[in-house]
């Protein structure tokens, strides 16, 4: 449920409602936790598209098997493919296909997406012939928050093919009564209440990280407390303590930049969180939470690569 009385909001609702029975290509643009998957998924559930609503997150993709993943393979296509693998794309016939970071996707397979999408077929890899695909497409890019350009290294003549329909959510602090609507539900899920004095609290604060914030502030600060009501002062705290992770995620600390190099220094360090962590000169739930940030997992991305 997509939940917001700002004019922004509700002009973004108003177009994800008509872009979603036709057929276009949309682009959701957005800062990061501003709800672009919550607005994917809002156009699959009003499109009528029976098939499934397939997320894919372009930047957790290792680039050696992103086409793979992507496509699908058929037996020998590769060393390690034993059996025929469904791609991601196919998985997602008769329904959508969200692309989350799209522009992190390799070029080439931005292009191989979009001419899927425009000849409705697809070829797996190590196939002879070509397979029907009812295919939608969502993407997403980061962009909007500072008003500077979007689509990180997508190329123009991609961008104009995937920007047919296009959303723009803004960040949650151009959004000012929203954040006591948002605050007030995410305490509710979590069974508490909020105490006078709280929304000045939440609207004074900027929210860098926007609705995704805003929820772990929330849950953050129930923690803190033992009764059914949220504080001020929990809530204070809650709000210093996250104000923190940002200052640490900019302290110097330099972590991977790329899927390929978390699959290299996993590989050397045998996949063994607790050296990874050394290696880079952290501890261990620093590690976790970077990873959980990027949105990235050690199990599913050692399960993903070939087998030997």
């Amino acid at each position: 449920m997509i939940l917001g009385e700002s004019a922004g909001i509700q002009r973004a609702l108003d177009l994800a409602r008509r872009f979603a029975p036709t057929q276009v290509p949309v682009l959701v643009i957005g800062p990061r936790g501003s709800g672009k998957e919550l607005f994917a998924r809002f156009i699959h559930d009003q499109s009528g598209r029976r098939g499934a609503f397939v997320d894919v997150n372009c930047g957790a993709l290792p680039e050696a098997l992103a086409e793979s993943l992507l496509f699908g393979h058929e037996p020998g296509a590769f060393t390690g493919a034993r059996k025929a693998h469904v791609g991601l794309i196919q998985e997602s016939h008769g329904g959508t296909l969200f692309l989350d970071e799209f522009g992190d996707l390799l070029a080439d397979c931005q292009a191989k997406v979009l001419r899927a999408f425009e000849r409705g077929e697809i070829r797996p890899v190590g196939a002879r012939g070509k397979r029907q695909v009812d295919l939608r497409i969502v993407t997403a890019v980061q962009g909007g928050s500072e008003g500077g350009s979007v689509g990180g290294s997508l190329r123009p003549d991609l961008l104009d093919r995937i920007a047919v329909g296009v959303i723009t959510l803004p960040p949650l602090r151009d959004r000012d009564q929203d954040i006591l609507i948002l605050a007030t539900q995410f305490a509710r899920a979590e069974g508490r209440v909020l105490e006078p004095g709280v929304e000045g609290l939440l609207r004074n604060y900027s929210w860098p990280g926007n609705i995704r914030e805003l929820r772990a502030v929330i849950a953050r600060a129930g923690c803190l407390v033992d009764n059914g009501t949220l504080p001020p002062w929990a809530v204070a705290e809650a709000i210093a303590m996250s104000g923190c992770v940002g200052e640490v995620e900019a302290s110097g600390e330099r972590f991977p930049a790329s899927i390929d190099e978390w699959v290299a220094l996993a590989a050397r360090e045998g996949w063994i969180a607790s050296r990874m962590a050394r290696a880079l000169g952290v501890g261990r739930t620093r590690l976790f939470a970077v990873l959980k940030a990027r949105g990235i997992s050690l199990r599913e991305l050692r399960s993903s690569l070939p087998a030997d």
